[in-house]
């Protein structure tokens, strides 16, 4: 689930002061990757790890798909980035990687 740091931090640190206090930075070097966490959009079987109360809070249902509030989402930033080749992200308070190694030749 690509929101789930998202939700973590607004658990933690409540709405109002998730949406003042934090910006991710979503990076990927696959830009088809990027463009589908862009949407946040989500179907059933995808959801199905989410807990019943944190997909109330967190997404909108439309037609068929879950979608992560917009207000939220705005706080999430992507772009395309490079480990190898482009240089590090600065003043960063956490940096997570996930899946990371996948791309390791």
């Amino acid at each position: 689930m690509r929101n789930s740091l998202a939700m973590l931090f607004a658990e933690e640190l409540g709405l109002e002061q998730f949406r003042q206090r934090i910006k991710i930075y979503a990076t990927d070097v696959d830009q088809e990757a990027l463009n589908q966490a862009r949407q946040a959009s989500y179907n059933a079987k995808e959801m199905k790890t989410v807990l019943p109360e944190l997909q109330e809070r967190y997404f909108e249902m439309t037609g068929r798909q879950y979608l992560f509030r917009p207000d939220l989402r705005r706080t999430v930033i992507f772009g395309c980035h490079d480990l190898v080749q482009d240089a590090p992200i600065s003043r960063l308070d956490l940096l997570v990687c996930r899946n990371t190694l996948m791309y390791a030749y």
